[in-house]
């Protein structure tokens, strides 16, 4: 049995710390029998979630063990922090040192209103049980924080704590992120609906029905009605056997996660994440690490002491080059063209939303025992993937896949990139999209034998 904290490999010193205190459900629920036959019901909620990650260094009072109500463990961030000055990951084959490179601040403040009217009517044709309600919800991230390794993280190739005089202990890799952390993430959706639930006579019933949902983070058409349809018949009248079926249009709105890396992985990059590579080992070459041609990540692979022994921290001279490069990210002129690229969103992208269906009978074969046969189907439409547009046909010379370029994925710029952006050479650009390779399609048969008892209901599916 796998444990994480048990198979975790940090010393206590690079223990991942995490607040999450603070959760709060706020709900308000309001009842009103206006008569005889009608009721009403007002819903009011207020989520709030609080998710704080990060190294020992980015909280405040980590001596105190209580994390409520006397503000201790007060979580600081990189807010008025210098990043680089944190210390860096130092991770080695058997053990991880130094701060740890994660970081969340995730802070959920979702509203929420439903409203829902019941009314029974009798005597149009049978009776009735009309419904009717809408809803509304904001979904906000204020912000989503996510600054994975924003101190650095070096890698070593042995288990040798770092020592400045000794290059056999060097790293061989280097790599840290930079730019914006936190992003607010704010999503509106309405939703409304009518149905009715028609009791024609003793032996059919129907069940119809429309939604409407609607949600602001589609770009595409926001509109999207769901028709529903159901019904029962007894057959002989007697409840004995029974006829039933049903169809309905069920829709999904984007959800939030998919927003929020959008925003973190736009064209013009408000991250980057820089990365050495690997470099020879010095525990082979017992020399100090080198990057040729490229000074400013041999500077980075050559840490200085850090204030904990055998801990490697940042030199000054990668910490200047860094922070250059952090500049320039910050003032929006750079392009994210790393190997992993944006992710951009789809014009054409819609809600997806699924057909489901049902059709079969219901036989009682004995006092309290009844067996059932049904088919049960659905069609997913309109569903969303990221997908490579820069991804081109394999080379047959090489079997390597080829890239479109700009030009070859963004004729005439109809995906409206920055103008920086167009004669930049990208590895992957992916895009969220629907497309109709992402169909699915579900079919099943199923068997149920259901035995009834006082008080209880014991089925068997198949």
């Amino acid at each position: 049995m796998n444990d994480s904290i048990e198979n975790d490999l940090a010393i206590r010193d690079a223990a991942r710390h995490e607040n999450d205190s603070g959760d709060q459900v706020v709900s308000f629920a309001w009842t009103s029998v206006l008569n005889n036959r009608t009721t009403n019901e007002v819903k009011v909620g207020h989520v709030r979630e609080n998710l704080l990650q990060g190294p020992k260094a980015l909280f405040d009072k980590t001596a105190s063990e209580s994390a409520f109500f006397d503000h201790s463990w007060d979580f600081i961030g990189f807010h008025g922090r210098e990043p680089f000055d944190v210390g860096s990951q130092n991770t080695h084959p058997d053990y991880i040192a130094g701060p740890r490179n994660t970081y969340a601040q995730n802070i959920i403040r979702d509203i929420t209103f439903d409203d829902s009217l019941n009314w029974l009517k009798s005597g149009w044709a049978g009776d009735h049980t009309f419904k009717a309600g809408v809803s509304f919800s904001r979904n906000g991230a204020l912000p989503a924080g996510t600054a994975a390794n924003f101190i650095g993280l070096f890698t070593f190739p042995t288990d040798r704590p770092f020592n400045a005089a000794d290059p056999t202990t060097y790293p061989f890799r280097f790599g840290v992120s930079m730019g914006q952390f936190d992003f607010n993430v704010i999503d509106h959706r309405l939703g409304s609906y009518v149905s009715d639930k028609w009791a024609v006579n003793n032996r059919l019933t129907l069940n119809l029905g429309l939604r409407y949902d609607w949600q602001g983070a589609t770009p595409a058409e926001k509109n999207a009605f769901g028709p529903r349809l159901g019904f029962a018949y007894s057959v002989g009248g007697d409840g004995k056997t029974l006829v039933r079926g049903g169809i309905g249009k069920v829709f999904q709105c984007t959800q939030t996660p998919i927003l929020i890396t959008l925003a973190q992985r736009q064209v013009i990059a408000p991250t980057f994440a820089y990365d050495t590579a690997q470099v020879t080992s010095p525990a082979v070459t017992g020399t100090f690490p080198v990057k040729a041609g490229d000074a400013n990540a041999t500077a980075c692979v050559n840490p200085v002491a850090g204030p904990t022994a055998g801990e490697a921290v940042m030199s000054p001279a990668c910490k200047a080059f860094l922070g250059g490069l952090r500049a320039q990210v910050l003032a929006g002129g750079f392009i994210n063209n790393p190997t992993a690229g944006p992710i951009i969103d789809s014009p054409d992208r819609q809600m997806q939303y699924t057909w489901a269906f049902s059709a079969g009978v219901k036989r009682e074969i004995a006092k309290d025992m009844a067996v059932s046969v049904d088919y049960v189907g659905n069609r997913g439409r309109d569903l969303t993937a990221v997908i490579d547009i820069n991804e081109g046909p394999i080379n047959p010379a090489t079997g390597r896949v080829t890239r479109l370029g700009v030009s070859g994925f963004n004729p005439n710029n109809v995906l409206n990139l920055p103008a920086a952006a167009l004669n930049t050479t990208f590895v992957q650009v992916n895009q969220e999209q629907t497309r109709p390779e992402f169909n699915t399609d579900f079919n099943s048969l199923e068997v149920e034998l259901e035995k009834r008892r006082p008080g209880e209901l014991h089925a068997f599916t198949l």
